[in-house]
């Protein structure tokens, strides 16, 4: 075992104060940017908003991803009830987020067709591909078009153009894909308030509207789409990551270990990145809250840190990894660059 049953308990205990004091600072950041935004007549100012706007929602969505896990408070119905709320600014339904993100990528991690999140393509399976597969697989493995991975490939295909019947809880899809709606209706709202519409000359009133539609709700999106995108692809691309065949031969507790990357951020960027860079924790064990993840991941690093893949991020390192990541060879379980020719 990587810990003993008292370190796991030890690691896991949850706080009802750290965990609605951390929701309720994210909450207010992304609320006080989007009131601000609201009610000032100055569209540079606006513009400027944007940026804690996008930095609340994310925080906001890896609270919520850390209650989805049921980890950020001692209570199941509180968890579940941050994280439909903290979910609502990123429209990502909380059933469909646990269906792809806990039941899927955490139970199968680097299982080839199981695993979906960045799963290389073999030789084979590319050579397979139309001329547009190929450059749209090329692209999502270059240092650019990683970051627009998350917004295509996980909250487009998995949050919105999402299979029916992979539906496991229909009547909780339903409430959290009416709540999304609804949210998204009411930001309309409050740009159509702010705005003057019915107040103000109709051509200002629609100008005034479409500009707080870019920066309230467009701009800190996709922000938050490139970010998400970066992080995702730091915590589980790297030469020493394996994958593994569908069929036996792998233990998922190594794998997590193994095959999970600690991107060693600035530590204020870490600590505003609510900690999700000790992702090997994390993924070790989805029960401890965001606020032990330093202390679980040194200890990890203590006891088996010759296991683990330990990377500082420096964009050199980011691009050394997208060059050297672009196809995979299951049997020999090394990267290949796009000829087919092994790099790692």
């Amino acid at each position: 075992m990587i810990w003993t049953r008292g370190d796991i308990h030890r690691l896991s205990v949850r706080s009802y104060v750290a965990g609605t004091s951390i929701f309720a600072s994210d909450a207010a950041l992304y609320i006080g940017s989007a009131w601000l935004m609201l009610t000032s007549h100055s569209h540079g100012v606006q513009l400027l908003l944007s940026a804690p706007m996008c930095l609340g929602l994310s925080f906001l969505f890896l609270t919520g991803h850390d209650a989805c896990h049921n980890s950020l408070t001692p209570s199941r119905r509180l968890n579940r009830a941050i994280a439909r709320i903290s979910f609502l600014p990123t429209y990502h339904p909380r059933s469909l987020w646990e269906l792809g993100h806990n039941l899927t990528h955490h139970r199968f991690t680097n299982i080839k067709g199981k695993d979906y999140v960045l799963a290389p393509l073999t030789k084979d399976e590319y050579d397979a591909l139309t001329p547009a597969g190929r450059r749209r697989y090329r692209f999502f493995r270059s240092a650019i078009g990683l970051h627009f991975y998350w917004l295509v490939e996980i909250w487009w295909k998995r949050m919105i153009r999402f299979e029916r019947a992979a539906i496991h809880k229909r009547r909780e899809y339903v409430i959290d894909r009416s709540l999304v709606c609804l949210f998204f209706v009411l930001q309309l709202g409050a740009i159509a308030w702010a705005s003057g519409i019915g107040r103000l000359s109709l051509l200002t009133a629609l100008t005034t509207a479409a500009l707080l539609f870019l920066t309230a709700i467009l701009l800190p999106f996709l922000g938050w789409n490139v970010l998400a995108s970066h992080l995702i692809f730091v915590h589980h691309t790297h030469p020493r990551v394996k994958w593994y065949a569908d069929g036996g031969g792998w233990s998922t507790e190594a794998i997590q270990l193994e095959n999970t990357v600690h991107a060693v951020f600035p530590g204020p960027l870490n600590v505003l990145l609510h900690r999700i860079m000790e992702h090997t924790a994390h993924h070790v064990s989805v029960a401890i809250p965001l606020y032990r993840l330093s202390e679980a991941q040194a200890a990890l690093e203590e006891t088996h840190g010759d296991r683990m893949i330990r990377m500082r991020w420096t964009p050199r390192a980011v691009l050394d990894t997208a060059r050297t990541c672009r196809l995979y060879d299951l049997d020999h379980r090394r990267w290949l660059d796009f000829d087919g020719v092994p790099t790692t």
